[in-house]
């Protein structure tokens, strides 16, 4: 799971296969699945780049925050400690709710109701991407469902409210742009926009 990347949360996305996979071997058959799980939450947790306020960057060669990352490494990191069980498995379910609130923190447009893409870095984008609130709505779910079905659920009953605040925050954020034919009214870029008669949908 560890080569030359671009982005930091680059396997990431394959991190709950890879401990299903491992969780699901017999006893002693083969170690390449938890070595390669193991090494990548290293990396996200001590190797990456982090923003000021902790949150860990979704590029390798600058600090810089995608709506994105919420649907990837997030999910892991719940799953992970999830099946690690105990105090540990709790920081770490723990750290995964952390970083969705830290990212929630700097891309989260109040006034709207929406993610903004991309923060921080060399470059950003305050635009409000349908599939950028889609990583970051899926995301959290995803989150939520793991800490709910781990051990730690009754001592996390304040970060599932979060999460689940979160989420219906920025689905109440897109419903607005919902047209009449039931699909969401997107501009180019899939940038989401007021609905308007002569718009189609693309997403």
């Amino acid at each position: 799971m560890l080569h030359k990347r671009a982005s930091a949360h680059t396997h990431t996305g394959l991190g709950a296969a890879v401990l299903l996979r491992n969780w699901t071997l017999p006893t002693g058959q083969n170690d390449a699945y938890a070595t390669a799980a193991k090494n990548q939450l290293n990396y996200l947790l001590n190797v990456a780049p982090k923003a000021s306020n902790g949150a860990i960057s979704q590029r390798e060669s600058e600090v810089q925050l995608w709506a994105d990352f919420i649907y990837m490494a997030p999910p892991f990191i719940a799953y992970y400690g999830a099946l690690e069980g105990g105090d540990e498995g709790a920081a770490l379910l723990q750290t995964a709710y952390e970083q969705v609130k830290l990212y929630r923190d700097l891309l989260f447009d109040a006034d709207v109701g929406l993610w903004r893409h991309v923060t921080q870095g060399s470059w950003s984008d305050n635009t409000h991407w349908a599939t950028g609130n889609a990583w970051a709505v899926a995301g959290a779910l995803r989150v939520l469902s793991t800490i709910r079905g781990s051990d730690a659920a009754d001592s996390m009953q304040s970060q599932q409210d979060d999460l689940s605040q979160w989420v219906k925050e920025t689905l109440d954020g897109v419903w607005k742009f919902q047209v009449r034919v039931f699909l969401f009214c997107l501009a180019t870029f899939e940038m989401l926009t007021p609905p308007s008669s002569n718009q189609t949908a693309h997403s």
